[in-house]
Formats: structure tokens, sequence, C-alpha cells
């Protein structure tokens, strides 16, 4: 894995992240949304300030809805080179996120734990953005398995390292775990891709904590 170069968050408005919009999103089924490869949300991106980029999110289906929200600092501009940034991934009130948990788990060809987690009210992790203005489909160059620099789209795609809230890492792994994000907010889309179907244990242990 690529070294780190974490750009810290500081001044995390703690207002802001904590604080849903005013406007929530329309709760639709997702379910019907849904691909074998990926689990799909729908994102809307909130009016922020201090430079920040704030988006709100929302997975619903069988009669439940997860909410839950990502934020961060703009952006650099794009290059060729992956830039490593701190990712708020926040809860919020009112979610119910057991149905997004099973997608995730059969996402990853693997079960949900029966440990009941320790709730926080946001998790901060290192993520690597992987690329802006990406297309969805093939093209001159390949980014997380299925975007493209060329032709030109709407999503942003980053690689989320997520840690146990602890500090500490899976023995069998021996490095944080990694999963995919793709934002697409002019579509009201984002969507979660697997990594590596054998990080789930770990994943399943950070995300239960927040979502």
């Amino acid at each position: 894995m690529a070294t780190m170069r974490a750009v810290p968050l500081v001044g995390l408005c703690t207002s802001l992240v904590l604080t849903p919009s005013r406007h929530s999103i329309p709760v639709t089924d997702t379910g019907q949304l849904q691909a074998t490869d990926r689990v799909e949300f729908r994102v809307r991106e909130a009016q922020s300030s201090d430079s920040m980029r704030l988006f709100e999110a929302e997975y619903s289906t069988g009669g439940t809805v997860a909410r839950f929200a990502f934020a961060f600092r703009a952006l650099p501009p794009a290059s060729g080179d992956i830039s490593f940034i701190k990712l708020a991934l926040l809860s919020r009130p009112a979610s119910d996120a057991s149905t997004l948990l099973g997608a995730l788990a059969r996402l990853h060809g693997g079960s949900l734990s029966a440990n009941k987690a320790r709730r926080l009210l946001r998790l901060d992790i290192t993520a690597g953005l992987l690329g802006q203005s990406l297309s969805h489909g093939p093209g001159k160059d390949v980014i997380a398995g299925e975007f493209s620099t060329d032709p030109r789209g709407d999503w942003l795609v980053l690689k989320l390292f997520l840690d146990t809230p602890d500090g500490a890492t899976t023995a069998k792994i021996g490095e944080p775990a990694e999963m995919f994000v793709a934002l697409n907010p002019a579509a009201g889309r984002g969507w979660f891709l697997a990594k590596d179907r054998e990080y789930w244990p770990e994943l399943n242990r950070v995300l239960a904590t927040v979502l």
C-alpha cells in the first residue's frame, strides 16, 4: 500500500459535521438501484462553509432508512498522483443501518457480526483521492475497476482506509481495511464498492460504530 500523506482536517467545524442539513433527501427505496458489484445510496451535496464539502446520504430499502454523511475540505487540483485527505464519516439521527450493513456484507461475500458496536457520532479516517470528474465505464484508463478520466464525467472516487476506532488493525491483514466510495452529486447517486472481500470483518466492525 502506498505511503499515506494525510492532510490534517484542521478546524473541522463541529456544528457543521454534527448537525444535519435542514433539507433532507426524499426517502426513496434504493433497492431497485442495486447491482451486484456495488451498494448504491442517494446523495446530496449540502451548502457548507469554511471550504468544507458536505455530502448527506441515505440508503432506504425494506422500510428502513440509513442516514449518514461525508465531510472533507475542498479537494486539491486533479493530478496524476493520489492525494490523501482526512474525511469525516458522520452518523445522523433517526437512522437504521441494519439493511445497509447487510447489503455491504453481501457485497463482500460475508456476514454481519453479532457484536454490539459502541456508537460514535463521527469517525475521522484517511481517504485517497483517486479521481475527480470521472466517467463510469470504459475509457483510456481504469480507476477503482470501473471509472475513467477520459471521457470526463461527474463522479468523484475515493478509497477509504478504515481503521478501528481504537487504532488497532486486524491481525490477519495488518493494515486498515479499504473500501471505495464514489459520489455523483449532479445525479444524486453514491456507491460503495468493495476493494477486497477479506476486508469485510474489519469494515463491519468499524462501520457499525457510525452508520
